[in-house]
């Protein structure tokens, strides 16, 4: 869903946070057109720039991993009403680190390797959109997916449901909440999300999060 209704911009600019007491992830990104002075279908680029903090357990061990992230790719722009997406391959540096020390963990230090992504959105009708997106990382097979349904209850304001799946060789986790998004005149879109994380091994607890878009 990020790049709905950004069709006059020539590049979107997205942030976000999201935290939970077993949990946190905070990103900075930017989407860019390669071909047009707009973002439309064709080749664009992607820049992102995250940190992640996560408890795992392993043997009976319980580990905290810390990382911080730094992506640029290209990609692709396609589709039309109501069917647009994305997919973009990106080269990725990540340096992680592990209390106390897993020698099982492969991802520990400063590693290279590619991501691949894609976001998928569908207009059903007037009232309801649909939003899948996901990502892989060959490294440690880290992945990512969410799907969103999401109904309009005035010209710049959307609610609905989200469930996303994400997790690596080390953990993997489960959630599912309420989303609110609101996109204002100015090119300025903002979303509030709180629901509940599930991750075997470490029980499970709320979670809130709050993205941030501006197109240029």
């Amino acid at each position: 869903c990020a790049f709905a209704g950004v069709a006059q911009a020539e590049a979107l600019y997205l942030g976000g946070a999201e935290y939970s007491d077993k949990s946190d992830y905070v990103y900075l990104g930017r989407i860019g057109s390669l071909e047009h002075d707009q973002l439309q279908n064709g080749w664009a680029t992607r820049l992102w720039l995250d940190r992640a903090s996560y408890r795992y357990t392993a043997n009976g061990i319980h580990y905290r991993g810390r990382n911080v992230g730094l992506e640029a790719g290209i990609g692709y722009l396609f589709g039309q009403a109501p069917f647009t997406g994305s997919v973009f391959v990106s080269a990725l540096a990540r340096d992680t680190h592990v209390s106390p020390d897993d020698p099982g963990n492969r991802s520990q230090g400063v590693r290279g390797s590619v991501r691949l992504s894609t976001d998928l959105n569908y207009q059903i009708n007037t009232l309801w959109t649909a939003n899948a997106g996901a990502s892989f990382t060959p490294l440690n097979h880290a992945y990512w997916g969410r799907l969103r349904l999401m109904r309009a209850i005035s010209d710049s304001t959307r609610v609905g449901l989200e469930l996303s799946r994400h997790g690596d060789e080390h953990y993997r986790a489960t959630q599912m909440g309420m989303v609110l998004t609101q996109r204002t005149d100015g090119g300025i879109s903002w979303g509030l999300k709180l629901g509940y994380r599930r991750q075997p091994g470490e029980g499970s607890s709320p979670y809130v999060g709050i993205e941030l878009g501006k197109s240029f």
